[in-house]
């Protein structure tokens, strides 16, 4: 009677922590999917704005030897 009892505690626990490592790992991964979102986000408006202020100048430039 112990020893049924005792397994079937054994069980239970190894099977709940085997479920919270998984919801951990699942909440690891959709964290760094999130992350890894973000930088690319950002990354992308970085290459904009360098974009849009390399074409700022490049307009400010070209009004300035146009109007000399």
């Amino acid at each position: 009677m112990m020893v049924m009892l005792y397994g079937k505690l054994e069980y239970g626990f190894t099977r709940g922590v085997k479920v919270v490592m998984l919801l951990q790992t699942d909440s690891l991964l959709v964290l760094g999917r999130v992350v890894v979102g973000i930088a690319e986000v950002m990354s992308q408006a970085e290459w904009l704005m360098s974009h849009l202020e390399e074409g700022i100048e490049a307009r400010s430039f070209g009004a300035t030897s146009s109007l000399k």
